[in-house]
């Protein structure tokens, strides 16, 4: 946990750029349109997608079946979400960013309460 300094949206982006595989949860689609821009801004997004109750439906499905066959294939795959990713998507990243919430949505974000 960063809290000291507290991380900037920007901070973590490029923190989870820097790696093969990352997750940034957020809560709100603003935080997630500051995330997603700072990967464009930094050349990573050929790599990189976002979620967010903004889209459709349609839209949301493809982008998940891209992130999963790119993490099932071992590709460089960076996604932030908004809290939509916390309720009943399934996706396995080897590494999380949690923007701080209530406990039950960081234990959510952490894997916690699956079988």
């Amino acid at each position: 946990m960063q809290l000291d300094p507290k991380p900037t949206l920007a901070d973590v982006g490029d923190q989870a750029a820097s790696e093969q595989a990352a997750l940034v949860v957020v809560n709100t689609t603003a935080d997630a349109k500051t995330v997603y821009d700072r990967w464009r801004e930094i050349g990573a997004s050929g790599v990189a997608w976002h979620l967010s109750t903004r889209m459709c439906p349609d839209h949301r499905r493809r982008v998940l079946g891209t992130v999963r066959a790119r993490l099932r294939r071992g590709e460089h795959v960076l996604l932030v979400a908004t809290q939509l990713i916390e309720a009943g998507v399934d996706v396995d990243f080897p590494l999380v960013f949690r923007a701080m919430a209530p406990a039950d949505s960081l234990l959510q974000a952490a894997g916690a309460g699956q079988p």
